[in-house]
């Protein structure tokens, strides 16, 4: 195709590169916690990329990278860990002790970038937002997970706190509702149903673990401590201590067959155009109908890489 030749079909086939179904990867695209807590960000990909590396980083992603291989054992870089659940096809990243210098763009890849038919990674981008938390409890305010996977919250809490039992709540957390978990111990993990919760008193958090979600588990939290009733009577810690967190589920993402978009009387005039191959920065370079950068210029099957 010349350079003078332009046809009306390529504006067309650039916007099939954002099509939401097309996506190979997919997440929240934003997140939300607080000073001292942490957040967890569960990404989905595709069966095709079961045993293929996944990683997360800070944008532009120059450092700070934790990477993940086939096994689905944690690995860790600092205050960040990822673990890969082959069973249903997410992994997740964990980001813990959080600071205001944890706020930022991020990425949700996978490393595609040798794999013939890519020329880029497939990614996503996630902005974390971080905001000032409660010095005796703290968390994220929000997390996301996918039907059929699993969710993880970490609540943080002051050393004087370290005895007192903690839970895990749906609002409105009536008295002796059987969806709510608490602890009884050091270590000592907590089930009811599909919750389990777990006390570390040694880094002053405690964890609580939703599995096999469904749509229906979309709703508010409570993380809490119980502080009512302790030490000073009726007079003490009034009412118990917690914050509460949203959790959104959603559907397994139904993967569409993206393939060349074309006109039967040009098939033969022009090259295809391969759906199947993502910029790292083409996910949030389209948000609100606009590209923040030039157009990128095709050639076949290639886009420019641009990091």
């Amino acid at each position: 195709m010349t350079p003078g030749d332009r046809r009306p079909w390529l504006p067309v086939a650039l916007l099939l590169l954002q099509v939401p179904g097309c996506s190979s990867l997919s997440g929240p695209t934003s997140m939300t916690g607080t000073v001292g807590g942490s957040l967890s960000v569960q990404c989905q990909y595709e069966e095709k990329f079961r045993d293929i590396a996944k990683y997360w980083c800070k944008s532009p992603c120059l450092g700070d990278i934790v990477k993940i291989e086939k096994s689905d054992k944690e690995v860790r870089n600092g205050r960040v860990s990822i673990r890969n659940h082959p069973v249903n096809l997410t992994f997740t990243v964990t980001l813990e002790n959080l600071t205001e210098g944890d706020a930022g763009t991020y990425r949700c890849g996978i490393d595609t970038s040798w794999l013939p038919g890519y020329l880029l990674d497939v990614t996503f981008h996630v902005v974390v937002s971080v905001t000032p938390g409660s010095l005796s409890l703290s968390g994220p305010s929000t997390v996301m997970g996918t039907v059929g996977g699993s969710l993880r919250v970490q609540c943080r809490y002051e050393e004087k706190y370290k005895t007192f039992t903690k839970y895990w709540c749906r609002q409105p957390c009536l008295p002796l509702w059987n969806q709510t978990v608490a602890t009884r111990g050091s270590e000592e993990e907590m089930r009811s149903g599909r919750v389990s919760i777990v006390d570390h008193p040694g880094d002053l958090t405690f964890t609580v673990t939703l599995e096999n979600l469904t749509v229906d588990d979309t709703g508010k939290y409570r993380c809490g401590i119980a502080t009512i009733l302790h030490e000073e009577g009726l007079h003490g810690f009034l009412p118990d201590l917690f914050f509460q967190v949203q959790v959104f589920v959603s559907p397994r993402p139904q993967w569409a067959t993206c393939g060349t978009q074309s006109r039967p009387d040009e098939d033969k005039r022009r090259p295809s155009l391969s759906i199947d191959i993502l910029s790292r920065d083409t996910a949030t370079q389209t948000r609100g109908g606009r590209t923040s950068d030039p157009k990128p210029s095709i050639s076949s099957h290639l886009i420019a890489k641009n990091w």
